[in-house]
Order: C-alpha cells, then structure tokens, then sequence
C-alpha cells in the first residue's frame, strides 16, 4: 500500500491485498468457535453438519480511500473517508463503495475502521513508533456506509469447483455502521454495531451485529 502525496497533502491512500488460505472443515473454524462458545458460556451455534466442503480460497482485494478534512488542519475534529473497493477471487467478487464520518480528536492516527470483512490490514500512520509525535490519547465516534455490488459470494453462490449446498444471492446489499474508538499509545479499540439488508432470497429479517477490535501498531 501507499499514500499518495498529492502535493503534500497525504490525503489519499491505496492498498492492494492478497488473502490466501482454505475453506470447509480444514479450516478448523468449527473447533475454534465452539471452544470460544464455552470459554465465554453461551451455546453452541448451530449449522456446522452443512458447512461446505474443503477449497482453496484466493482473493485479490484492491482499496482506494480519500480523506476530507471539514474542519481545517486547525481544529481537525471532523473528517469524511470515502472509499471504493474492488475484490476478485473464490471467497467475494464484488464492488464495494462507502464513506465514514468522524467525529472526535486526533483523527490522524487512523484510516477509518471496518468490520472484519472489508477491513483492510494496512493501516500507515506516522507516529506510532513514537508516541510524542501525536497526541498519546485520542478518541471519536464514527458513522459508515456502504453499498455492495456482489457477482459472487462463497457463503451464499457455494464452493467453486465441486458441488455444495447455495441459496438464491441478492445482487446488491447495503450496510450501516456506528461505532466508536479509543487510542492509548499503540493500543487501539473499536466497538461497533451494524445493520445489513438481506443478502439471499429466503433469509426472514436484516442483519444486525456487532463487533469488538482490539490492535497494537508497531
């Protein structure tokens, strides 16, 4: 990934990822979200007997972010991230354009938050090697949205190259977010709800979820 000058503004960013590993009972995703299950004492989920066979899975995921400044270089307690997102490969090949509001102090040391799904692992930031370059704690709250144009989609379209189980995929889904973050030296937080439409055809109500993300940048 880089930052794109831009005359010195530093206010855009592009990432290219490449996700490799496998899908189905090789995974070993059942014994992981089980243990997870009865260490926190809440039951089993339920589904695990239909999950889809073995397969290698390969995604190349493109990113291009864009960072408005709406208060001025003075105050910086505002800002607007656009982005536009383009995967291709066995797990999603979808397009995906969003935009994050954010509202709170000491912005600068983050590129926005996502869920797990869409986030991006690189995140460059200058100063978090050293604390005394930036503020050593900041906090906001966020807002996001984001359209999703999907062709395919393991999870609902099934494994590639064998037969499996698939249900009826909804072409475009969107999704709402609201979340907040906290930063201490190289420590970070974020929590966040979300709300998704329907992504196939049978599924009974949206989707609402949240997440809990903790990071240490180095």
């Amino acid at each position: 990934g880089t930052i794109l000058e831009r005359g010195g503004r530093r206010d855009c960013l592009f990432t290219a990822e490449f996700q490799f590993g496998v899908i189905g009972p090789a995974s070993g995703a059942q014994n992981v979200q089980n243990k997870f299950h009865d260490l926190v004492g809440i039951s089993r989920p339920a589904g695990w007997e239909t999950q889809l066979p073995n397969e290698p899975a390969m995604n190349v995921n493109l990113e291009f972010k864009r960072r408005f400044d709406l208060d001025g270089a003075t105050k910086n307690l505002r800002d607007l991230i656009a982005r536009g997102q383009l995967q291709l490969g066995t797990l999603r090949t979808e397009v995906v354009l969003g935009a994050q509001y954010r509202w709170g102090w000491g912005l600068d040391r983050s590129w926005g938050h996502g869920t797990i799904r869409h986030s991006n692992a690189y995140q460059p930031v200058d100063g978090f090697n050293l604390p005394t370059d930036g503020p050593v704690i900041s906090s906001w709250f966020f807002l996001d949205a984001q359209t999703e144009v999907i062709v395919r989609n393991y999870a609902t379209d099934g494994t590639n190259f064998v037969n499996s189980r698939s249900v009826t995929r909804r072409a475009v889904v969107l999704q709402l977010s609201l979340g907040t973050t906290f930063h201490f030296y190289h420590l970070s937080g974020t929590y966040f709800v979300s709300l998704r439409t329907k992504e196939f055809e049978t599924q009974e109500d949206i989707h609402c979820f949240g997440g809990l993300k903790a990071d240490i940048k180095f």
